[in-house]
Order: C-alpha cells, then structure tokens, then sequence
C-alpha cells in the first residue's frame, strides 16, 4: 500500500497504529513506557500511545480504541506523519484535536492482569534531546517531523528553537 492511498479508511492487518500528540505549547509530547522489540531483545523505553490493529478495523477505529485504553483521550482528525513498513505496517498519526485528560493509571492486560503499558504522561521534548528519557529510536523520526512542521516558523525568529530543532534532527542521525 502506498502512502499516497493510506488513510484512516485503510484496513491493514496485521499492522499497528501510533498517535503523536504535542502539547499546546509545543514544548512537550505524550508519551508512555512501553516494551518494545529491538534486534531480538525486549526493552522498555518511552513511545507514543498506539498499538495493534484489530482484524476488521480501520486504522480510525484503531487509534481511537488505542488512545481510549492508554490515555483516556478523545481523538479527532489524525493527520498521516509516516509509515514504517516491516513484515507489518506501521503507521504514525499527528493528533492535533483531542478532548478530555490524561488518565493517571497504567494500561492493565485484560487476561493476565498486569500492566502492560506505563500510564501516559508529558515529556518535556527537551529531555528527549538531552537523552535525559530513553525514546524508542523507531519512534523519533515521527516525532521530529511533527516537531518540524510545529517549530518551523518559530525556529526562524527564535535561535534556541532552531538549535533545539537541530539537536533532535542530529540525534536521530546518531542512532
């Protein structure tokens, strides 16, 4: 499938689905301690909310589910960032309208019982680039195209957003 015809009509499965959302302010992103698979190991590491396309759903459908389950919000009109194609597809979601409130309380496996994702929460974009939160390095190109797109204008009357902007670009190119 190529982007030109991915939307949110698109039913892909198996695939997986992610949402960025940045804060009004443009200074922090949600983000919530997730495990991830990466070079065979598991590891836990900030991401974005999203997960798994269910058979039969839209990638709509599956972001409003996902963040309903992870963070308690309301989502409304993503906007397509990228798409990350492995053995399945993986789409990244700008989520510029949403209502509601973060919830505070981690996401519980319904079968077992046991958290499976840290409650979502702010970072401040900031100590992504510092290093000082451990991103999921598959989750960075999103997040610096949004970035970008939100940053550009003030990254050219404002030195320390240009030079933060510059910072994540290069930090993506080190990993």
């Amino acid at each position: 499938m190529s982007e030109q015809n991915f939307d949110l009509s698109s039913r892909v499965y198996p695939g997986t689905v992610s949402g960025i959302v940045i804060s009004a302010n443009g200074k922090q992103v949600l983000g919530l301690q997730k495990m991830f698979k990466d070079k065979g190991r598991l590891s836990r590491s900030f991401g974005f909310p999203g997960g798994g396309i269910e058979h039969g759903e839209t990638i709509e459908q599956a972001l409003k589910r996902e963040f309903d389950q992870e963070t308690g919000l309301v989502i409304h009109k993503p906007i397509f960032v990228s798409m990350k194609q492995a053995h399945y597809h993986h789409s990244f979601w700008h989520i510029a309208e949403f209502d509601g409130e973060v919830h505070p309380y981690p996401e519980m496996d319904p079968v077992t019982g046991e958290i499976e994702n840290g409650p979502a929460t702010w970072i401040n974009i900031s100590k992504i680039i510092d290093g000082e939160v451990s991103w999921h390095r598959s989750h960075l190109i999103p997040l610096v195209k949004v970035v970008s797109k939100l940053w550009g204008e003030r990254a050219t009357e404002d030195r320390n957003v240009a030079y933060a902007l510059l910072d994540l670009q290069n930090m993506i190119q080190a990993r």
